[in-house]
C-alpha cells in the first residue's frame, strides 16, 4: 500500500487562488507523499497536449506518481437520455486524458447514489448501461474505472451489485469510509475494500492524540490491509481550518497504523 493525496484536500485553497497545481505537487513531494489524485475541477475542462506534457514532466521531476484523476458531476442515474449521453461522453474524454498521462485508473461516480438506492428498479438499468458503454472505451485504453461510494450516508450495495454483475477487472471500487453510514461503516468498508483499486483516507477533525474523531483509523487500516489492497490510499481532508495542517495530521494518522 502506498500513500497518496487528492487535490480535493486543498479545494478551498485552490478555489481561492492560494495554491496552484504546481504548489500541490511540491507540497506532496515535501511531505514524502508518493502519489497524487487530481480532481477534474482543478484541471482544464479539456486538457491540451501541452498541459498533459507539462504535467507529466512536473510529476516526473518530483518523482510523483499520478494515481488517478477523479472525474465528477456525471449523472448516470438521470432519466434524461441526452444528459446521460453527455456524461458518458465526458467520462470517455477523461479516460483518454488519463491514458495520455500514462495513468491506468480513473475515479468515477455512479451518479447520485441515494437516488439510485431509492429508485433502484428504474435507475439501476440506466446506470448499468452507462457503465457498459464507458467500460468498452476504458478497456480499449487499458484504464480501470474506480467507483467511489458517494455522497455521504449512502449505502453502496447497488455499486457492489454492478461490479459483480459486469465482472470485469476494469471496474473496481474506490472505497471512502467517511461516506459510509455509521451503522454499517466497517462491515461495508470491508466489503467495498475487497474490490478496491484505489482508496480514500477521509478525515474531518482530530482530537488531542491526533486520532480522527469520527472514524476508528486503527480498525479501518486493519481491514484495508487485511483485504490485500496494494494501491494508493489517498489522503482526503474535508474538515474546517487550515487544509495543509489537516493533510499533515491525516498523513501522520495513516502512517501510524500503516505498519502496525
Amino acid at each position: 500500500m502506498r500513500i497518496g493525496c487528492t487535490s480535493f484536500s486543498f479545494d478551498r485553497d485552490m478555489n481561492e487562488g492560494k495554491m496552484t497545481l504546481g504548489d500541490f505537487f511540491e507540497f506532496c513531494h515535501g511531505e514524502g507523499i508518493e502519489g497524487v489524485e487530481l480532481w477534474d475541477l482543478h484541471l482544464p475542462e479539456k486538457p491540451s497536449e501541452a498541459f498533459i506534457d507539462n504535467t507529466k514532466r512536473a510529476l516526473e521531476a518530483l518523482e510523483l506518481v499520478l494515481a488517478t484523476i477523479a472525474v465528477n458531476n456525471h449523472e448516470f442515474t438521470s432519466t434524461d437520455a441526452e444528459e446521460r449521453a453527455h456524461d458518458v461522453a465526458k467520462v470517455k474524454r477523461w479516460i483518454d486524458v488519463v491514458a495520455a498521462l500514462d495513468c491506468s485508473i480513473l475515479r468515477v461516480l455512479p451518479g447520485e447514489l441515494k437516488i439510485l438506492n431509492t429508485y433502484r428498479a428504474e435507475r439501476y438499468p440506466l446506470v448499468r448501461a452507462a457503465f457498459e458503454e464507458c467500460l468498452e472505451h476504458a478497456q480499449a485504453r487499458g484504464v480501470t474505472l474506480a467507483v467511489e461510494n458517494c455522497p455521504r450516508e449512502a449505502y453502496p450495495e447497488a455499486v457492489l451489485d454492478l461490479i459483480r454483475e459486469l465482472n470485469t477487472p476494469y471496474l473496481r471500487t474506490c472505497p471512502d469510509i467517511g461516506n459510509l453510514p455509521q451503522a454499517v461503516r466497517y462491515q461495508a468498508w470491508q466489503e467495498y475494500a475487497s474490490y478496491a483499486v484505489h482508496a480514500h483516507a477521509k478525515a474531518f477533525d482530530f482530537d488531542d492524540q491526533g486520532e480522527e474523531t469520527t472514524i476508528d483509523y486503527s480498525r479501518m487500516m486493519t481491514i484495508l490491509k487485511g483485504s490485500g489492497f496494494e494501491g494508493f490510499l489517498a489522503i482526503e481532508f474535508e474538515g474546517d481550518g487550515d487544509e495543509a495542517m489537516g493533510v499533515r495530521k491525516s498523513l501522520a494518522l495513516v502512517r501510524r497504523y500503516l505498519d502496525t
